[in-house]
């Protein structure tokens, strides 16, 4: 009797005891979630401290757009040059421009924020995030990935260290700066992506390459960091297909709301458009000859433009009519690019070069120019299928590989 009692007894014993234990597990999982999930007392302090941060970083930046918006009644200070004399006062560690009308602030405390000149301040909290693969432009030899926004902080930070552009050991021009926290150079000739919206609404990716460094001027004065153009022609377009009077690359009147060449509008509007860096292309002047062997010239702004002849060529035929430079007259559309005079040297425009080969749906055809074939009223200087200067009537499809900035 003794001995059934004290069974039973233990056997009350342990169900209890495993009772206890299974609640036990119940209060210690509802504790977990309730200290430690995306939703719980730990991350929801962390969320109210974070807040608290941005709100008293938003107060301090919002005081200094209020400086800003008092200066600029009086001055021609750019949100860049404001935010950057800001920078010496203390509170930011880094300013790079973002866009034609923002700049991207970076604070002491690591808080990097958005701020445009309507006032607006947004976290940039997503800088660090990894990037889709339709957003990467570049890959540098660490495998780091960046986007045309880095691009243009990289171009930013060149512009503000005068001694940014050098030459390495190969004789070639590169430009050290900084994107997304690393210290990158990059040398003349390096290709990056842009992606670009087909008719159908797909996106095709395209390569460009860097042509130099603080080489055009910007309309809005200064320098554009880096002028770039595309590997391969990005269409096939005459260069005015209305026939009537020839229209040169911007017109033959200083009107600048004279459009000139119809390709000439169609780049800086509908192509333009499809380009996913749009937002971080700088309007630059061109300058072009007026043709019939005049040494007359225009300045136009532009956002997307054909090369000139001189862009390319060295200097060293400037009597040849099919050479698109008035007699006498050496540097009227810009002198070669650094990447030009890598690849072609002191050759002359006769020379057939493989190195200035574009290609149109895989094929190698003429690419456009925007300057006039001298000895012709009518006729506009392109690059033939093997590499040499040609000429052709502004009617006649040809392949658009344009250049722009950022």
């Amino acid at each position: 009797m003794l001995n059934e009692k004290l069974k039973n007894k233990n056997g009350i014993t342990l169900i209890a005891l495993v009772v206890t234990i299974v609640v036990l597990l119940i209060l210690a999982g509802v504790t977990i979630q309730m200290v430690f999930s995306d939703n719980g007392i730990i991350k929801r302090a962390q969320g109210a401290a974070d807040a608290q941060k941005e709100a008293q970083d938003k107060d301090s930046l919002a005081t200094m757009m209020a400086g800003y918006e008092v200066e600029r009644l009086t001055s021609s200070k750019t949100l860049l040059d404001y935010f950057t004399e800001q920078k010496t006062k203390g509170d930011i560690s880094s300013v790079t421009a973002n866009g034609e009308t923002g700049v991207l602030v970076t604070l002491n405390n690591g808080a990097q924020y958005k701020v445009n000149e309507d006032g607006t301040i947004t976290p940039n909290k997503g800088e660090n995030l990894p990037l889709a693969a339709d957003e990467v432009a570049y890959t540098d030899s660490n495998g780091n990935k960046y986007s045309w926004e880095h691009i243009n902080e990289f171009s930013a930070s060149i512009l503000s260290n005068a001694n940014s552009v050098t030459t390495n050991d190969d004789g070639v021009m590169q430009a050290t700066g900084t994107m997304n926290g690393n210290t990158v150079t990059i040398p003349v000739g390096t290709q990056m992506t842009v992606q670009v919206t087909q008719s159908n609404g797909t996106k095709q990716a395209y390569k460009v390459r860097v042509l130099g460094f603080k080489y055009d001027d910007l309309t809005s004065g200064g320098k554009a960091g880096i002028t770039f153009d595309f590997v391969d022609s990005l269409l096939d377009a005459p260069m005015d297909g209305s026939g009537g009077v020839v229209e040169w690359w911007g017109g033959s009147n200083t009107d600048s709301n004279d459009g000139g060449c119809e390709l000439r509008g169609t780049l800086n509007s509908t192509t333009l458009a499809s380009l996913n860096n749009k937002d971080y292309i700088k309007a630059v002047n061109k300058t072009y000859y007026l043709g019939n062997w005049s040494a007359e010239t225009r300045t136009k702004s532009d956002k997307l433009w054909l090369l000139a002849c001189s862009e390319i060529w060295p200097q060293n035929s400037v009597t040849d009519p099919h050479y698109a430079l008035a007699p006498g007259d050496e540097t009227g559309e810009k002198g070669q690019y650094p990447l030009y005079k890598t690849l072609v040297g002191s050759k002359a425009y006769s020379n057939k070069n493989s190195n200035l080969v574009k290609k149109l749906n895989n094929s190698s055809n003429i690419w456009w120019l925007r300057s006039p074939y001298f000895s012709s009223s009518g006729q506009f200087c392109n690059v033939d299928p093997g590499g040499g200067c040609g000429n052709g009537t502004p009617g006649y499809v040809g392949g658009v590989a344009p250049g722009f900035c950022i």
